[in-house]
C-alpha cells in the first residue's frame, strides 16, 4: 500500500494536525485523556493506513550511498 501522504510539507502538516489534535482533545477532557496517548493512537493509526509513508526519502538516499546504515539501525548512531 503506498502511503496518501508523500511530500515533506505534507509530512510536516500531517504532524503538526496530530498534535494539534492532541492537545485540543487533552485540553476538551481537562487532561483526562493524556496529549501523548492520543499523539500515539493517532500515529499507530496512520502507519497501518498507509497515511504517513514507512520510511523516508532521506533514508533512502543515505541508502542507497551506503546499504550498511540503514541495514542496522544501531550502528548507524554509533
Amino acid at each position: 500500500m503506498s502511503p496518501i501522504i508523500v511530500s515533506t510539507f505534507g509530512a510536516f502538516t500531517a504532524l503538526l494536525l496530530v498534535f494539534a489534535i492532541s492537545e485540543i482533545l487533552a485540553k476538551v477532557t481537562k487532561g483526562w485523556v493524556p496529549s501523548v496517548l492520543v499523539i500515539m493512537i493517532l500515529m499507530l493509526v496512520g502507519f497501518s493506513t498507509g497515511l504517513f509513508p514507512k520510511t523516508t526519502r532521506a533514508c533512502l538516499m543515505r541508502c542507497s550511498k551506503s546499504p550498511a546504515v540503514c541495514s542496522s539501525p544501531i550502528s548507524a548512531r554509533l
